[in-house]
């Protein structure tokens, strides 16, 4: 299983695009994951709801980055945004006081893994070189 400390020791050397501000939100959607990971109970709802913020603006930051490129793949790369979304809102659901664990959980699990995935599948083709 890949941790969030692998993505962003590795994010530099294998998943940069290129392009410089989807690759400043990746960055600090990545360290923004960590600080919730590592949060108090009392402090996962607020950070669970400030990084389900974060990744709707970027992804629809890159969503208008795609369009204007029009790259292949782009109607299965934005159901990808959809996905992490329906995570990330189940996290934040999740975030009372007696189910912060399973939250948690989820974020180190299984929106971790889809970040990994993600990055894996997208960031070196989604956007052509100019």
């Amino acid at each position: 299983m890949i941790t969030i400390n692998t993505l962003i020791a590795d994010f530099d050397e294998k998943y940069r695009t290129g392009i410089s501000q989807l690759d400043q939100d990746f960055q600090k959607g990545l360290l923004l994951l960590k600080e919730t990971i590592q949060a108090t109970d009392e402090q996962l709802p607020v950070l669970l709801n400030k990084l389900l913020e974060h990744y709707q603006l970027q992804f629809f930051e890159e969503e208008a980055v795609f369009t204007a490129y029009d790259t292949p793949r782009v109607e299965r790369h934005f159901r990808e945004h959809q996905t992490a979304l329906g995570i990330l809102s189940g996290c934040v659901e999740n975030a009372t006081a007696e189910r912060c664990g399973q939250a948690r959980y989820a974020l180190m699990g299984e929106f971790s893994q889809w970040l990994a995935r993600y990055f894996h599948e997208y960031q070196r083709v989604a956007v052509p070189e100019t």
